[in-house]
């Protein structure tokens, strides 16, 4: 059995917090490349071209001709820095 997103919580609470004090509005506004702030990307459905992308004559293959296959990907954590020290906070499930 593994223990599955026991810290995430904590992680992103932990970054918000961590923005909100460290740079203000007009700074983040002001940025010329602005990173994007720690977030759950949700699950979904991505297609992934997979082959050459250029013949023996070095010609371009076009994208329809190169296999398409679609994969589900689960939730990803983005820009979230994960520290082993972090408490683990477990809530528990009301059973009906």
């Amino acid at each position: 059995m593994w223990d599955v997103g026991v810290r995430i919580g904590t992680a992103l609470k932990q970054a918000y917090l961590s923005e909100s004090k460290s740079t203000t509005t007009e700074e983040r506004l002001s940025s010329s490349h602005k990173p994007h702030r720690p977030h759950i990307r949700k699950a979904h459905w991505h297609g992934f071209r997979s082959g050459k992308m250029k013949d023996e004559n070095g010609n371009l293959i076009p994208a329809d001709k190169r296999k398409f296959e679609l994969k589900w990907l689960p939730p990803i954590a983005v820009n979230v820095e994960y520290d082993i020290e972090l408490p683990v906070v477990i809530h528990k499930a009301k059973v009906h």
